[in-house]
C-alpha cells in the first residue's frame, strides 16, 4: 500500500491506492490508512501532533479569511501545468473508469489543452486522469479524476475542512494566494468511489461559485 499526495489539499485529505503507484514518488507504506471513504475530525486522525497543529492553524485562518497566503511552491503554476499536459497529452487515454461528461457544464465545448493519465496502472488502464481546459471566464480549469475503489484505495476527509456540498457529497474548497501574484482555488470531493478535484488560477468569489457550478453539473 502506498500513499500519494494529490495536491496542497493533502493536509486535509489523506488518500492512498493499493498496488504500485506510478507517475508519483511513493511514500513508505501506511498500514493504518483505511479502505473506502471516511470523514474524521483532526483529533480522530492518526497523524503526528505537529501535522495536526498545522491543520488546525489552516482551519482557523480559513474561518476568518477565504484566501490563505501560501509559499510559491504551494501554489501550482498553471503555465507549467499546461506545458506538461500539452507534452504528455493522451489522445485516447485508457482508464479504469468512464471520464465525466462535461456537456452540461461550462466546460462543454471548451478547448481541451491536454489529458494526462496517472495513478495505478493495471490491466492496461490507469486509475487517474487529469484534463486541462481553456475557459473564457476562468482562464484555465484543471479537472482531475481518480478511481480509488477499483485498486482498493481510500480517502479520509478532515471534518473541520468540509465546506461545500456537491450533490450530497462532502467537498472542500480552498483558495491560496502566493507572494508573486500566483493564485489557485481547489475544490475536492468524493463520490461513488471516485476522488475529484477541480482547480483554477483565480480566488475571487465569482470564480469560486463558477467552480462549484461545474462540479455540481458533472455527469458520469
Amino acid at each position: 500500500m502506498k500513499m500519494r499526495a494529490l495536491s496542497t489539499l493533502a493536509l486535509f485529505v489523506l488518500a492512498w491506492t493499493a498496488g504500485p503507484v506510478l507517475a508519483a514518488d511513493p511514500l513508505p507504506p501506511m498500514p493504518w490508512m483505511p479502505k473506502g471513504f471516511s470523514v474524521k475530525s483532526i483529533d480522530e486522525q492518526n497523524l503526528p501532533e505537529s501535522m495536526k497543529e498545522k491543520i488546525r492553524a489552516k482551519v482557523r485562518y480559513m474561518n476568518e479569511h477565504k484566501v490563505i497566503p501560501a509559499s510559491e511552491h504551494e501554489v501550482a503554476d498553471f503555465a507549467v501545468i499546461e506545458a506538461e499536459h500539452r507534452a504528455r497529452n493522451k489522445a485516447h487515454p485508457s482508464t479504469t473508469f468512464t471520464p465525466s461528461n462535461l456537456d452540461a457544464t461550462t466546460l462543454g465545448g471548451q478547448p481541451l489543452l491536454g489529458a494526462v493519465t496517472h495513478g495505478v496502472y493495471n490491466n492496461n488502464s490507469w486509475s487517474g486522469l487529469s484534463r486541462l481546459f481553456s475557459h473564457p471566464q476562468l482562464e484555465r480549469v484543471l479537472l482531475d479524476e481518480t478511481d480509488l475503489a477499483t485498486p482498493g484505495g481510500g480517502a479520509t476527509f478532515t471534518k473541520e475542512m468540509i465546506n461545500a456540498d456537491i450533490n450530497g457529497a462532502p467537498g472542500m474548497i480552498l483558495s491560496q494566494q502566493g507572494s508573486e501574484k500566483k493564485s489557485i482555488t481547489r475544490l475536492m470531493w468524493y463520490a461513488g468511489g471516485m476522488l475529484y478535484e477541480l482547480s483554477i488560477p483565480r480566488v475571487d468569489d465569482q470564480s469560486r461559485d463558477a467552480l462549484l457550478d461545474i462540479a455540481r453539473q458533472l455527469r458520469r
